[in-house]
């Protein structure tokens, strides 16, 4: 069963390639950011980005993203601070699973993978929030949630009755 699987991964497919020429940021989002992009629904807004080209020559856009909908614990506003891919080829790829209905149980089964090209990366941006109010509240937060042990030490005010099994066979 371990070759099949070997076999199949290194089987031939055909490659969408219709997008590859296609300009792609790769940004680098904190976890509480993505986890809410996770759970948000698809093709939805969930923010929007504000770019900003400097008026001197030579300098880098401001990029500003705002969030949509969050909560009053994690901060709205978010800075992108963007730097180059250099000599670095990076591309983005999809796998996409095909299903099939089996006829013998009426159950999808995955037949096959479309693989495609998204994209090349052209620009490389790490989102950071802004520090206020909210983003302090937020890390020190984090910071008494990760110094609380995990198990806490609990005194008992009263005796905790403790039935040791006997063996009635040899009584």
């Amino acid at each position: 069963m371990a070759t099949m699987n070997v076999e199949k991964a290194h089987e031939v497919r055909e490659v969408d390639t219709a997008a590859a020429g296609r300009g792609v940021w790769l940004v680098k989002v904190p976890k509480y950011l993505s986890e809410i992009w996770k759970e948000s629904p698809p093709n939805s807004d969930v923010g929007k980005l504000k770019i900003t080209k400097s008026k001197l020559p030579g300098q880098k856009p401001e990029v500003v993203f705002t969030a949509k909908e969050t909560s009053a614990d994690i901060p709205k506003d978010h800075k992108f601070v963007l730097t180059g891919v250099g000599t670095q080829n990076l591309v983005v790829f999809s796998q996409t699973p095909i299903y099939a209905e089996s006829k013998a149980t009426g159950s999808k089964e995955l037949v096959s993978e479309k693989i495609a090209v998204d994209g090349k990366v052209i620009q490389r941006a790490e989102c950071r929030p802004i520090a206020d109010e909210t983003y302090k509240k937020l890390k020190r937060f984090n910071f008494e949630q990760g110094n609380k042990p995990k198990r806490e030490i609990k005194q008992l005010d009263r005796i905790v009755q403790v039935y040791k099994p006997k063996d009635y066979v040899s009584a």
